[in-house]
This record gives structure tokens, C-alpha cells and sequence, in this order.
């Protein structure tokens, strides 16, 4: 398949508002373009620098939504993998998708696995949503644990359950009332926090149909509990 079939399987898939702006932006550097051949051939080389800049913007913006396509992509094939990815033991997956993380973690990970209702253990795919979403978390826990972050994995026959405490100061009253929403962070501000890692992990989390809670534990420590339809996973 050469570049510009490609190009153009790739903009059809391409939700409408961003195909349509897509084709608007190339429509303008192409019309730059041909303003500045007219330009050189008549030598009119004020008005020559003019339509170069403004075509050079708009190639760059061409490049950026070339990036965007890019990425279009790459979650395609994401999804691809994913429907085609062998199904592994619920707590085995999550394991491997966090382990390149853990592995980098000071402090010690323990891991516990609960299961009362005596269910087998549902098999999921690794996918792209959870393992976001469990990354940060962790890297949050990991901020703050003083010595040991738990991971409870439970489950009956339609949820997963996963519990992330640590045993840090736990979050402050007045985050905890907002947490999940952007701009909220303990150390907002501080290299580069924006506060909004726990947003996104909501925003993850509803993707795959599920729900997110936060709360302190005593004597002290925070945790993050996540519930999802085990459908979803699969």
C-alpha cells in the first residue's frame, strides 16, 4: 500500500470534526504553496516572506494532525493486540502489567489475593486502560508509602475488585473531598504536578465501564478502590 492510500485509509477513520479539519489545514498549505511559486516567478519578496511563514505554520499544524493520525494508529493496533492477546489469570496480568514499574519501587509491594465466594479466577486481557490506571496509582502510592504498598485483588462472577493502599499520611482533608478532579493535588505545582494523574485514572477506569473511589485508611494511609465488570476485560 503506498503513503497516500495509507494516509487516506487512516483519515477515514478519523472522527468527522478532526477529518474535516484535516483536509481544511492541507487545503491551506496548499493554496500557500502555489502562492508562493506565483510569488518567486513575479520576484514580489515581501509579500513572498508573508505566505512562507503562514505556510510554514500551517505545515506545521499538517504535522501535528499527521501526528495525531499516527496515534490513531498506534491505539488501532493497540486494540488489535488486545482482541487478539491470550487471556491470563486475572492476578497474573495484573502483575505483568505493572511489573516493569514495581521493579523500580523502594519500597516493598505486597500482594493478596481474596477470593471467599471460592470462584475461579477469571482470565483477562492486559488492557491499555487498566494498566494506565494502575501505573498511576501506584506511582502515587509510591510517592508516599513509608515502607509497603498492598494490592488486594478480589472478584465474584460479573466484578474485579482491586484495592491499592499504602501507608503513608493518607491524603489531606481538603484533596480527598475533590479528588479525581483536575487541578487538585497536594503538591500542585511541584516539578511539574499537575494533579491530574488520579483524573485520568477515572477517566480510564469509566472507559472500561467501572468506578473508582478514593479514601484514607486508619491509623493512616490512603487507598484507592476499583471496581470493573469482569465483561470488560475480556
Amino acid at each position: 500500500m503506498t503513503f497516500l492510500a495509507r494516509l487516506h485509509n487512516q483519515i477515514t477513520l478519523l472522527p468527522d470534526s478532526l477529518r474535516a479539519g484535516v483536509l481544511v489545514l492541507s487545503g491551506v498549505f496548499l493554496l500557500g504553496l502555489s502562492d508562493n511559486l506565483v510569488l518567486i516567478v513575479t520576484d514580489q519578496s515581501g509579500i513572498w516572506q508573508f505566505h512562507a511563514i503562514r505556510s510554514l505554520v500551517t505545515a506545521v499544524i499538517v504535522i501535528s494532525f499527521a501526528k495525531i493520525i499516527q496515534v490513531h494508529d498506534d491505539l488501532s493496533a493497540m486494540k488489535t493486540n488486545r482482541e487478539l492477546d491470550i487471556l491470563m489469570p486475572v492476578v497474573l496480568a495484573i502483575q505483568t502489567m505493572v511489573a516493569d514499574l514495581t521493579a523500580s519501587f523502594k519500597v516493598e509491594i505486597e500482594w493478596q489475593v481474596e477470593n471467599g465466594l471460592d470462584i475461579p479466577q477469571p482470565e483477562i486481557a492486559q488492557t491499555p486502560e487498566l494498566s494506565y490506571a494502575l501505573e498511576a496509582i501506584l506511582e502515587n502510592a509510591s510517592d508516599f508509602a513509608e515502607t509497603k504498598i498492598i494490592v488486594d485483588i478480589s472478584w465474584d462472577h460479573i466484578m474485579l475488585y482491586i484495592k491499592i493502599m499504602d501507608d503513608g499520611i493518607g491524603y489531606p482533608t481538603p484533596v480527598l473531598a475533590n479528588l479525581g478532579q483536575p487541578e487538585n493535588s497536594s503538591r500542585l505545582g511541584q516539578k511539574g504536578h499537575r494533579g491530574l494523574g488520579l483524573f485520568l485514572v477515572q477517566s480510564f477506569i469509566r472507559q472500561l465501564n467501572g468506578t473508582t473511589s478514593f479514601k484514607n485508611q486508619k491509623p493512616h494511609g490512603a487507598a484507592v478502590e476499583i471496581k470493573i465488570p469482569i465483561e470488560s476485560l475480556v
